[in-house]
């Protein structure tokens, strides 16, 4: 239980409400009258009875000063995610949020951001919209922060909550059978390109992996006995450039590709040249580090001048070119869909929509076989 103290100094009267919070302190605060001091004392016990009591002194804190207590507080962390959090505070939190009491913030505040993260993202400079991958990692990530506040007891409530994480809308448009490369061209960019890469773009064709997820693919995932790839992390490019594993786009991404001889014989031509340990990418650089998007990038575009294609040909038709030669065989939208790794059947059939052959003529067939009259022996109503 709380009291209120008297204390008289020069004749002149202070009352002081002492109370012990949740969290083990003493908090005090003086009034000119007792009544004041009473009603604030009535206010903080009526606060720990419900569980929603906050410390007085966090009133006063600032969502940038709470982050930084946060981001201290950040131990056993890998130093490449430190990096990415210390990015993130400094991009795209702390001159959006920082000078915002924390208790002042609200869910409509946080939802504006997150929608800005992915439209114009006006507080950087110039604007730049981030992936919807990347935003609804930085929301993920804020999340925490408040949470922790309320744990702490700096926050009743984390304003967080009813913000929903943006969504990641299908591919833009149906893909043009005409951008993908042929099988020809293909083979033309494995002869050409520099060693290092070149079995890498057999196994993109022939497993529709993407790029991030080729270049994290750890030996001990690659079970050349059993024809198939577990796609199960990608490598990620962190502040600074750096490149680390992280988890695949999606839940949906993490997956089980069988994979034909092509593939098979492409890493195993890879490792024999390059061994790796399980642990290991298959897909390293020379020195035996993870290679950064921006050098393998390099690396493509020199393959794409040396074998004469377009530089209009991304490392993703690759991809698209698998997806084309199991659409081609007769793949179901569910199959396909299984292999690339996308969310829905919806995004599937959106992107690929132009592939399928053109069953026109089947189905004109399927509602003439249906509708056909009956033999007139047989007509209802006939005599």
């Amino acid at each position: 239980m709380g009291h209120v103290q008297v204390r008289e100094r020069y004749g002149h009267k202070r009352y002081v409400a002492r109370y012990l919070g949740p969290d083990g302190r003493e908090h005090t605060k003086s009034f000119e009258r007792r009544r004041d001091a009473v009603d604030w004392l009535g206010v903080s016990e009526a606060g720990i009875r419900r569980g929603d009591w906050i410390d007085p002194a966090s009133t006063r804190l600032t969502v940038g000063e709470w982050c930084e207590q946060w981001y201290a507080g950040r131990i056993g962390i890998a130093p490449a995610t430190l990096d990415s959090y210390r990015t993130m505070l400094d991009v795209d939190l702390l001159p959006v949020f920082g000078e915002i009491r924390l208790r002042s913030l609200s869910t409509q505040q946080i939802r504006t951001w997150v929608r800005g993260m992915t439209t114009n993202r006006p507080w950087v400079t110039p604007p730049a919209a981030l992936a919807v991958s990347t935003a609804s990692t930085r929301r993920a990530v804020f999340a925490s922060i408040l949470r922790a506040a309320v744990e702490e007891g700096a926050l009743a409530r984390s304003p967080m909550l009813g913000v929903k994480s943006p969504q990641r809308a299908v591919e833009t448009g149906p893909l043009d059978p005409e951008a993908l490369p042929t099988a020809a061209q293909v083979w033309a960019l494995h002869d050409a390109a520099a060693p290092l890469i070149a079995e890498a773009i057999i196994v993109a064709a022939g497993s529709g992996l993407r790029q991030g997820e080729i270049l994290g693919l750890r030996a001990r995932n690659a079970r050349l006995l059993r024809r198939e790839l577990e796609v199960l992390e990608q490598i990620r490019t962190v502040a600074k450039g750096q490149p680390e594993y992280a988890p695949p786009k999606s839940p949906r991404s993490r997956r089980r590709i069988p994979v034909g001889d092509e593939v098979c014989h492409a890493i195993a031509r890879h490792l024999a040249q390059w061994p790796a340990e399980p642990d290991q990418s298959v897909f390293r650089r020379e020195d035996g580090g993870l290679w950064r998007r921006t050098t393998f990038a390099y690396a493509w575009k020199a393959a794409k001048a040396a074998a004469g294609v377009s530089q209009s040909v991304r490392w993703h038709e690759l991809r698209h070119f698998y997806a084309s030669t199991l659409i081609d065989g007769g793949a179901s939208v569910r199959e396909v869909m299984d292999r690339m790794g996308h969310t829905s059947a919806e995004e599937t059939i959106a992107r690929y929509s132009r592939l399928w052959p053109d069953r026109d003529e089947t189905t004109r067939a399927i509602a003439d076989r249906a509708l056909r009259r009956p033999d007139d022996g047989a007509q209802t109503g006939q005599k």
